[in-house]
């Protein structure tokens, strides 16, 4: 990837991309283990809830799971909004049997002028 970007000439922030694409994959690692027990919890609370049951103490813990899931999901979306403004710093890659240089590859007829003038026809302004 990094060949093909020299070879546009683009001094694109690919090295910024991959650090907030390891950042995102961390983030996500630690959040989806938090949210699955948050709807584990929150599941086992309504149930102690319809039998009767005081649920106070599981509640207190789950709010602070909650609170680090928030922190978690708000630094999630701060870094996926990064990652695609750098994403899109990012020119196309051209494919991999494009000539490095501009080459030419045919030529049709003959260099030079042929035809009329189209400001003389009234096609394009003189002014």
């Amino acid at each position: 990837m990094r060949a093909a970007l020299a070879r546009r000439g683009a001094d694109a922030p690919l090295d910024r991309v991959l650090e907030l694409d390891e950042r995102r994959r961390a983030v996500l690692a630690e959040l989806e283990p938090l949210r699955e027990r948050q709807n584990a919890a929150s599941k086992a609370i309504g149930e102690a809830k319809r039998r009767g049951e005081d649920a106070a103490a599981e509640i207190a813990a789950m709010d602070e799971v909650a609170a680090r899931g928030r922190e978690l999901s708000d630094e999630l979306n701060r870094v996926e909004a990064e990652l695609q403004a750098a994403l899109v710093e990012l020119p196309n890659l051209p494919a991999p049997d494009v000539p490095s240089e501009d080459t030419l590859l045919r030529e049709v007829g003959e260099a030079g002028r042929t035809g009329r003038d189209p400001r003389a026809v009234g096609l394009f302004s003189a002014s």
